[in-house]
């Protein structure tokens, strides 16, 4: 019994179908063939909103890195927005859509973001220097939030992941326990 493991690059979008062989021959003959599905789709779209393209650079960075310089195909396509284009954006067409230290917003922005949220969209909320307590716990902002914001901490301290079991933490189960989670500080942070 051997592992084997083997990448695709090239494929075009689509359902495609392959098999392994044996070369050679063994007992049973019956088992020397496998067959495989793979279903190759087009990267997901995410809109990444910011109030200049150089706010969302280290997210689009982390999600669709450059410095693969074409040998990897990210797994996301990354276009960037300003809040201000909200009103005149279609975000139907993205599988989410990513507020990077979102300013104070209209309650017509939140209305657009709710509604495509209603309709299937994903949001990733990310709150930075401009988030404001007052405007972020308005009612329109909190059919987003996950809760109300109670003040700003700038208590010492990092993150510490327990439980990798999440599929959102899926990424750090082989490394959860050797990585120094405390030589990465978060300086401040919502409560």
């Amino acid at each position: 019994t051997a592992a084997v493991e083997f990448s695709l690059s090239g494929v075009n979008a689509g359902t495609h179908q392959g098999v392994f062989r044996v070369a050679g021959s063994d007992a049973p003959p019956c088992d020397d063939a496998r067959y495989f599905t793979v279903d190759v789709r087009p990267a997901s779209k995410l809109l990444l909103l910011g109030q200049t393209e150089a706010d969302t650079l280290f997210l689009r960075e982390a999600l669709a890195p450059k410095s693969a310089g074409g040998l990897v195909q990210s797994k996301f396509e990354c276009p960037t927005a300003s809040f201000d284009q909200l009103d005149h954006l279609k975000l139907s067409g993205y599988a989410a859509v990513m507020l990077v230290d979102p300013p104070p917003l209209a309650g017509s922005r939140w209305q657009a973001l709710v509604s495509y949220v209603e309709t299937g969209g994903g949001v990733g909320i990310f709150l930075g220097r401009q988030a404001r307590r007052d405007e972020m716990n308005q009612a329109e902002a909190q059919k987003l939030l996950p809760a109300a914001l109670r003040r700003q901490s700038r208590d010492a301290t990092y993150l510490r992941p327990v439980a990798v079991e999440h599929p959102v933490l899926a990424g750090l189960r082989d490394v959860a326990d050797s990585v120094p989670w405390s030589e990465f500080p978060v300086f401040t942070y919502w409560e």
